[in-house]
């Protein structure tokens, strides 16, 4: 039984090494400063953060006195005296540098209570305050497991205790004293345990065996002050005087079962912990694995402990594995940034912290890694932010100023500005950055801002400072602005440059003055409503609002908050168009202009309509009744005056007396107001009747059934009889209650008649010689300016008929007169014919020529579209064109040889003999002229005149062209013809000099496109 204790207790010294060693390892990771010590203070070991915050290399630093390394205290820290003197944990607070430290103390005492060594840990609490129990816990652990070596054992005979050693009265309180004798399970089992204690001793007694017998198990032990606490409990059996005893070694593992716990919750702190825990080796293969790294990548504990880190490092981040492992065996530790591949594929950014543990002389590695997938999509949302920060900073409409205030508020220099703030203030950012604000806006204490900056910047309170007007040497206008302070202390103001807004302001405080001057004083009436609709359809409406003149047109007052059926009774009965037309204005938005009769205020109005929002209508009006009768009485006379219009052209047009009649009256019916027109003419046969001339509109047989007469009887009382009778316009603006029309009243309504007027036609003498009758289907139609305008029409008609008759006599008087000059012009023709033929009797070549030439002549000006009339009179000169000629000796005339210059000399008189022969005779074309001239040419090298261009008529110059062809072509007593090639190539040869140019190309196309010949 006592080498199976002596063995548990080695193995529990082993699992102390280990765990001592394990935990040494861990002291690595850890960031707080750990070291220990010797009775001499010398540091005996220390870790990685302590050897770090020293700053001296550990072979350096083992062997030196603590307190002149770090802490540099220049002496023993009081906590770590008082430790070893009382061989209990001390801690104080520490100030070293710009950090305070929590050091806690204590010592580790062999066996016989010698001191071995001092452990010291310094917590920096400035940064791990929230790590405070964890460590104290593991400090409490590591001595407790350091001082847990000793067990208690106790001997038990007849459920007396017989042995209790000095670990038993440390672990339960009594002194052997105290306990030798008594009853075991009444001092330091638990009362629940009594019972199965008694239950099964009687059995231990009897064989020395039991269900706890060669086992090590673990019970709840009481202390002397009724204290349970856990122990481990391994019972063997002996025999001592045939009597059964039991030892029993009682370990407290109050410390381990503390530390089993705290074990327990580190390993619960680190799965529960949203950061990856992994420990590996140098090759990536997995020692440790907290239940976050393997979730998170979608594997299982198992999965991932079997895989290689390399298997979750993404190709890029793979590459660098060399370079940090490189730089984490140099430096201990590291930070960087990776990817590791989940199962699934997806890939997820992490953070890594390394560093290198040893445990068991093996070199691992401790990494931490986070998932920074939030932290990068929150920086990348930052960066966004921050771009659209700079964005709108930049673009917005309004200034934007940023200001370093100093430390008493009272200066602020332009630490930034946007766009907006350099167009408003007329700046670049890069001259006024950095510079005080009062050197760049001298006028700005005087503004009042300079103020409000300082009290922002005191109370961290925004402010509105309402716009006001600014001005400097430099700018002028007014700005709103708005104050506040950042978290850092900038100030910033937003600002707008609202000139042109107070300028419209200003603007519109002037159009208001002005539109309350025009509401007031405006001539048309105002009226501002709202629309009551039921079930969709307008009823009625509300006035909310009317300026003067809708009280002085309309005569009604105090209207505003009434409906209009209230102020006008029995209008949405009389006029339903009108709210028609104000609830489709008031439901589209669509402006209406109009004229509406009123039947309730038996009153024309012109109405402006239009909505200022959904369910409102204005209307701006006038009241236009006059107007409109106005309008009325000018289109009664506009009508009248077209008829007028109508029958004067009629007058004009009109070829006979019939024609004028029918026409008019046709004129008059084609103004709409007129039903019937017709024109009578007075009879003197026995009963005076009246002759119907001509008629036109809607008759259907009344005038045929009326019996006219003008005759002073029953029947001759009606208009036209008394029109005829009197000389005076006879008038009937009603038939229907006029008692003269008593006779013709049902005929007439039958027809649709309901007025009438007969206008007498009175001839030049003075005498009536008939009427004029109107028909119109309204009554009181026919306005004064209207008869005025029909008696006119009457006049004008009488006048035409007169001027038609007296035409008729002047057309036979003119018939006559053309029959007697065309009588004077044959015989003034056969005059011409008779003196040519004088001419053919002396010299019958001349007189060929003569007909020649006048036919040439003719066909030329026909070419050339002259008027026949002119052609014949050319053809008339082309007859006697060389009458002249009976004054040359007719022997010069017909010689065969070549005549002399005398001779020649008589030949050229004849133009002017024959001018001088036929100038006398009234022609009414210029005859005598056009022979005078036919022997002249275009410059000026002709006979006998010497006449150029356009001096020559161009009769004659049709002649000279004509003539020459004649004679080149012709024989002649002195020379055969030459031809007619020969002829035209002569005046083609002397076209535009001699020759006319039009005139001879008409004689080219003559002869060579219309085959002209001589006959």
């Amino acid at each position: 039984a006592r080498l199976a204790m002596l063995e548990d207790l080695e193995n529990a010294r082993r699992k102390v090494e280990q765990a001592h060693i394990e935990w040494m390892a861990a002291l690595d990771v850890v960031n707080d400063p750990i070291f220990l010590h010797d009775k001499q203070f010398h540091i005996l070991r220390c870790n990685k953060a302590y050897q770090q915050r020293a700053g001296i290399p550990f072979h350096e630093l083992i062997g030196q006195p603590y307190y002149e390394v770090f802490p540099k205290t220049g002496a023993p820290l009081p906590c770590c005296l008082r430790a070893m003197e009382k061989a209990e944990e001390e801690e104080e607070e520490v100030l070293a540098g710009d950090a305070i430290y929590r050091s806690r103390a204590f010592s580790v005492h062999d066996e016989q209570g010698a001191h071995l060594y001092s452990v010291h840990t310094l917590e920096d609490i400035t940064e791990r305050r929230r790590i405070e129990l964890t460590l104290h816990e593991s400090e409490e652990k590591f001595r407790k497991i350091s001082e847990s070596a000793q067990d208690a054992i106790i001997m038990m005979a007849d459920k007396h205790i017989s042995f209790w050693n000095a670990a038993a009265e440390r672990i339960f309180g009594y002194t052997a004293a105290e306990v030798v004798g008594q009853e075991l399970h009444a001092l330091i089992v638990p009362e629940p345990a009594h019972a199965r204690f008694e239950q099964a001793f009687p059995h231990f007694q009897a064989s020395g065996e039991g269900p706890i017998i060669g086992k090590v198990i673990e019970v709840t032990a009481l202390r002397k002050g009724g204290e349970e606490f856990p122990a481990e409990l391994s019972i063997s059996a002996t025999q001592f005087g045939g009597q059964w005893h039991a030892i029993g070694i009682v370990r407290d593992i109050t410390r381990r079962k503390r530390a089993e716990e705290e074990l327990r919750l580190r390993a619960q702190l680190l799965d529960s912990t949203n950061d990856s825990i992994f420990v590996h080796d140098f090759d990536g293969k997995f020692v440790y694995l907290n239940e976050a790294a393997w979730k998170m990548r979608g594997y299982t504990r198992g999965e991932l402990m079997g895989m290689n880190l390399q298997v979750l490092d993404t190709p890029e981040y793979g590459k660098l594995v060399e370079a940090r492992s490189r730089e984490l065996m140099e430096k201990g530790h590291c930070i960087f940034e990776s990817a590791h591949r989940r199962k699934d594929g997806s890939v997820m950014p992490i953070e890594v912290s390394a560093r290198i543990i040893e445990t068991d002389g093996r070199k691992l590695v401790l990494a931490a890694a986070r998932d920074i997938t939030e932290r990068n999509r929150a920086e990348d949302t930052l960066r966004e932010s921050e771009e659209r920060f700079h964005h709108l900073f930049e673009n917005m409409s309004s200034g934007v100023a940023v200001y370093q205030p100093d430390a008493a508020c009272e200066a602020f220099t332009f630490k930034s500005v946007n766009k907006a703030a350099e167009r408003i203030d007329q700046v670049r950012r890069e001259d006024i950055v950095g510079r005080n604000v009062e050197e760049v806006f001298p006028g700005v204490r005087a503004f009042g801002v300079l103020e409000v900056f300082q009290r922002v910047c005191r109370s961290g309170s925004p402010e509105h400072f309402p716009a006001a007007f600014y001005q400097d040497e430099h700018i002028s206008g007014w700005r709103d602005n708005y104050v506040y302070r950042l978290k850092s202390g900038e100030i910033v103001a937003v600002y707008d440059d609202v000139t042109e807004r107070k300028q419209a302001e200003q603007t519109l405080r002037e159009s208001e003055k002005l539109y309350r001057s025009l509401f007031e004083n405006m001539l048309n009436g105002f009226a501002y409503c709202r629309m009551i609709f039921e079930q969709d359809q307008p009823q009625d409406f509300i006035y909310l609002s009317v300026n003067p003149a809708y009280e002085r047109l309309t005569g009604r007052k105090n209207v505003v908050g009434k409906r209009v059926s209230e102020v006008i009774p029995g209008i949405r009965q009389t006029d339903p168009g009108i709210f028609e037309i104000y609830g489709r204005v008031s439901l589209s938005g669509k402006p209406e202009q109009f004229e509406i009769y009123v039947e309730a205020t038996q009153s024309w109005y012109s109405i402006s309509a239009y909505s200022p929002e959904k369910g409102y209508f204005v209307v701006v009006f006038d009241i236009i009744t006059e107007r409109k009768k106005a309008e009325a009485a000018i289109e009664h006379a506009n009508r009248a005056l077209a008829a007028l219009s109508a029958v004067n052209r009629t007058l004009v047009r009109a070829a006979s007396e019939d024609e004028l009649l029918q026409s008019i009256c046709q004129a008059i019916v084609q103004q709409r107001a007129y039903l019937l027109a017709w024109v009578g003419y007075k009879q003197y046969d026995e009963n005076k009747s009246i002759r119907v001339m001509a008629r036109a509109g809607h008759d259907e047989g009344y005038l045929d059934t009326m019996r006219l007469t003008w005759a002073e009887t029953e029947r001759g009382m009606g208009p036209s009889g008394r029109a005829i009778r009197s000389g005076v316009t006879q008038l009937c603006q009603d038939m229907v209650n006029d008692p003269s029309y008593l006779l013709w009243r049902d005929a007439a309504s039958q027809r649709g008649y309901a007025s009438d007027i007969a206008l007498p036609l009175i001839g030049k003498s003075g005498d009536v010689f008939g009427i004029l009758h109107v028909y119109s289907g309204e009554t009181n139609t026919f306005t004064p300016a209207e008869i005025a305008l029909l008696e006119e029409m009457a006049g004008d008609l009488a006048f035409g008929v007169h001027t038609l008759h007296t035409r008729r006599e002047r057309d036979l008087a003119l018939v006559k007169n053309q029959e007697q000059l065309v009588q004077l012009q044959d015989s003034l023709e056969d005059t011409v014919r008779a003196i040519a033929t004088i001419v053919e009797m002396r010299d019958p070549y001349t007189a060929g020529h003569q007909v020649r030439v006048a036919d040439l002549a003719t066909a030329i000006a026909k070419q050339m579209g002259m008027p026949e009339e002119q052609a014949h009179a050319i053809h008339l000169a082309g007859v006697v064109h060389d009458l002249g000629k009976i004054n040359v000796p007719a022997e010069i005339l017909s010689k065969p040889g070549k005549i002399t210059d005398l001779e020649f000399g008589l030949i050229k008189i004849h133009p002017q003999a024959g001018y001088d022969i036929l100038k006398g005779i009234d022609f009414p074309w210029p005859i005598a002229q056009m022979v005078w001239q036919h022997h002249e040419r275009l410059d000026g090298s002709g006979y006998p005149q010497g006449l150029k261009g356009e001096a020559i008529l161009p009769g004659a110059r049709i002649l000279a062209v004509a003539d020459v062809v004649e004679a080149m072509y012709s024989h002649r007593p002195y020379r055969p013809g030459l031809g007619i090639e020969v002829a035209l190539a002569e005046i083609t040869k002397q076209r535009g000099i001699y020759f006319d140019t039009q005139v001879v190309d008409a004689c080219l196309a003559l002869f060579r496109e219309q085959g002209y010949r001589f006959k």
